[in-house]
């Protein structure tokens, strides 16, 4: 997410990291239609998919790299499959509206694809 014009918020990051990733992941849970066997199942592994807010507080967050650690359902994709799959490791995160270096002349992703051709490709994206 990127705020566009707003300094009142300069010192925030531009990116919601694992929080965010286990708020987003706890409020799923809660959507379903209580009682019904799907909200059951999420709400019965609520602390398998995200992390506590408890914990979240205390700074008790998972970190990757060590296979024996339980890490939330919430942030495999970060630090289960970004260290142990290396080609996942680059395509995880995309800023459209960030411009890019001098290999594609300063255009965002965005401008990338709304140019067609190489930038909605692959390699125009790592390129980027």
């Amino acid at each position: 997410m990127t705020i566009l014009n707003d300094d009142s918020m300069s010192d925030h990051s531009l990116y919601w990291g694992k929080v965010g990733h286990y708020k987003i992941a706890e409020a799923a849970c809660h959507l379903g239609k209580q009682g019904t066997r799907p909200a059951t199942l999420l709400m019965a592994n609520l602390e398998n998919i995200a992390v506590t807010d408890d914990n979240i507080k205390a700074g008790r967050l998972p970190v990757g790299g060590d296979p024996d650690t339980f890490i939330a359902l919430a942030d495999v994709p970060d630090l289960v499959w970004r260290s142990h799959r290396q080609k996942d490791a680059a395509s995880h995160f995309a800023d459209m509206d960030e411009p890019g270096g001098a290999a594609v002349n300063h255009q965002t992703l965005m401008q990338m694809w709304d140019a067609g051709g190489e930038g909605r490709t692959s390699a125009g994206w790592t390129k980027f």
